[in-house]
């Protein structure tokens, strides 16, 4: 694991698991950490040291200890990566991260000191703090994702972006550094630039293998493209079910390219563990992604003691300027909270009562009004991108990027603040281009534009898919080919668990908890189980919600 639990000032009531590594620090520290830890690295004594979660990469190396020990010491911390310190002196804690908060601390007040963890369930378990904050799920629950920096449990406190705690006896005090700001425009970075960046972080730790994860998307082909060109000891890896257009189209690429490729398909375990990986699924990815993908993501769990490197495409999209484009319909257009909450809302079910569903309409427009503070200034497709870098990044893929750490190096490229900084310095019409993933292709691999790309359950042919305005006029003419597929695999899912789920409907934490709109979830799990494929996204978001929320109390 790369989790840490820490008491500073106060005794830890609660332990959330077994097997961990117990470390006294001078008489107010204590450190527990979970055995066979990966991507952790703890140096030091008594006195002083540090505590190092995640990693670290600069000028295209991955930071081992003794790089995080001399550069710690001269308040340098790496350009690149993913990681949150630890670092003690004079009894005092000072707990920071990357400037993206694609790795978190969160933190609770005790008696006197405090309760402090990457992990948020850790914290409300041993804290005691397990009270949510509809407010603070507003933009989560009706918009893209949580447009805050905030928790949504009450009293618990978190780094989010570039931030620094330092712990003093009964006293915290919190500040943000410099946070990831938009670059200006300039000619003198070209797209091919950026892709020397890029290559030069696929090809570092060249004696490790390396697994390209492979959608049918053109962000994960520009990664392949780059490794086919440049990279060895590499291999493409996809999971899912065998009849998707990703697995079809990434299997056809592999087998006429011949390259390696690992190829997983989903299995539906029994009652006992599927019910277990729904559970801590909910515990890690909070409600930002539902149970129905647990499985998928689990599939990573196979680079456990590897000593692999995973490549993750993720959030390419921003170099492609295709995020939040709902924000940014015409260039420089002035965006107000009423009219920026309209357009950008994506609401989930609504699983609440009147009372709460009010409570996160508020919060959601208090966000958009603070969001929009925060990027005064800044031209609508610029708040778009803003908005993903400086909340889905930390609100969605850090608590991705969190449990990955657990068993495996997994490191996403496009999301790099090098590569970022470079990336955003493009002009616009060479992004709206996707100009760094074409010439990506073009350079290393041009056979790879002869094959389909995955869009909206869809495959589209390459010109099709890479144009934003070709795909409006394709899709209406094609057919989401997984919906279907998706469907009757959840439903093989829920009916695996009929017992649990029923379990919950009845059990006391579900009837007395006031927010709930009972008589909705009751008449779906009926009509669902009754063959109404309808309900499927309210038996979803349900379960997941549920578990989360039982996930931050102890089990007793």
């Amino acid at each position: 694991m790369s989790a840490v639990l820490i008491t500073y000032n106060t005794n830890c009531r609660y332990l959330p698991g077994k097997n961990f590594s117990h470390h006294s620090i001078g008489k107010d520290i204590s450190i527990f950490i979970p055995q066979n830890s990966q991507n952790l690295i703890f140096s030091g004594d008594n006195d002083t040291g540090y505590l190092a979660c995640g990693i670290g990469i600069d000028s295209g190396m991955i930071w081992r200890k003794n790089h995080w020990q001399k550069n710690l010491d001269n308040g340098i911390l790496p350009c690149d990566g993913h990681y949150v310190i630890f670092r003690w002196r004079d009894n005092k804690l000072i707990v920071e991260n990357d400037i993206l908060g694609l790795r978190d601390a969160f933190w609770a007040k005790v008696d006197d000191g405090f309760i402090i963890s990457t992990r948020l369930d850790w914290v409300a378990k041993c804290s005691g703090q397990s009270e949510l904050n509809f407010e603070k799920l507003g933009s989560l629950w009706l918009g893209p994702s949580m447009l805050h920096w905030d928790t949504p449990v009450k009293n618990i406190h978190r780094l989010a972006p570039a931030g620094f705690v330092e712990f003093d006896g009964n006293e915290f005090h919190f500040n943000r550094k410099n946070i990831f700001s938009h670059p200006r425009q300039t000619d003198n970075i070209s797209p091919d630039d950026v892709l020397e960046i890029m290559t030069s972080f696929l090809n570092m730790e060249r004696s490790r293998k390396k697994y390209v994860s492979l959608s049918g998307g053109l962000d994960s082909r520009a990664l392949l493209a780059i490794l086919i060109g440049t990279g060895d000891n590499w291999s493409g890896l996809s999971f899912g079910l065998p009849n998707e257009p990703d697995i079809q189209i990434v299997s056809k690429m592999a087998s006429e390219l011949n390259f390696p490729l690992k190829l997983i398909h989903l299995q539906i375990p029994d009652e006992n563990e599927l019910w277990e990986l729904f559970c801590e699924h909910s515990a890690r990815k909070w409600i930002t992604i539902p149970i129905s993908v647990a499985i998928s993501l689990n599939c990573l769990r196979f680079l456990t003691g590897c000593d692999a490197i995973n490549i993750d495409g993720g959030l390419g999209e921003i170099l492609r300027q295709r995020v939040l484009r709902r924000l940014a319909p015409i260039p420089n257009m002035k965006l107000s909270p009423a009219l920026t909450k309209k357009m950008i809302r994506a609401e989930l079910p609504s699983l609440f009562t009147p009372e709460i569903h009010s409570i996160l309409e508020n919060g959601y427009l208090m966000d958009i009004e603070n969001g929009l503070d925060i990027a005064a200034g800044l031209r609508c497709e610029e708040i778009a991108e803003m908005w993903a870098i400086w909340f889905r990044l930390p609100n969605y893929s850090a608590l991705e990027q969190a449990r990955l750490d657990e068993f495996t190096i997994n490191f996403m490229p496009f999301v790099q603040p090098s590569v970022l900084s470079a990336g955003l310095s493009l002009r616009n019409n060479l992004r709206r281009k996707s100009a760094v993933h074409l010439n990506a292709i073009g350079k290393f691999a041009p056979l790879l534009e002869k094959y389909r790309l995955s869009r909206f359950g869809r495959k589209l042919p390459f010109r099709v898919g890479v144009s934003p305005y070709l795909m409006r006029l394709w899709l209406p003419f094609t057919r989401n080919q997984e919906k279907v597929i998706y469907d009757n695999f959840f439903r093989k899912m829920m009916t695996t668990i009929h017992n649990r789920i029923m379990e919950q409907l009845h059990s006391p934490q579900f009837n007395d908890a006031g927010f709930y709109n009972h008589k909705l979830i009751r008449d779906s799990v009926k009509k669902y189980f009754a063959g109404d494929n309808s309900q499927r996204p309210i038996i979803d978001w349900w379960l997941t919600f549920e578990l989360w929320r039982k996930s931050l109390i102890p089990q007793t």
